[in-house]
């Protein structure tokens, strides 16, 4: 879903699209409350729930990193692919 800063509502662009800023929410109030203190928490996306604890911090992060870029991949804010260019000497 997409947030309007204008008149506060949410509009659904996309399901996947929406589905994946969920997750990205989800996560991001996960890691929030283990940063708050709290000592538990419990994440639940598609009808799972999984608790994580202090010690799963760098993990949760690495799965909100993970979401928003597979939600900008999605949106076409930048490619899936990745390029490298090489060139030598010789000109090959």
């Amino acid at each position: 879903m997409a947030f309007n800063h204008d008149d506060g509502l949410f509009i659904a662009t996309d399901f996947r699209s929406a589905a994946l800023e969920e997750r990205a929410e989800a996560i991001h109030g996960a890691i929030a409350e283990l940063l708050a203190g709290q000592r538990v928490t419990r994440l639940t996306i598609a009808g799972k729930s999984i608790e994580y604890g202090q010690a799963d911090l760098v993990a949760l992060q690495k799965l909100e990193a993970d979401t928003l870029a597979e939600l900008r991949r999605y949106q076409g804010l930048y490619p899936s692919y990745k390029c490298l260019r090489a060139s030598t000497s010789k000109g090959f």
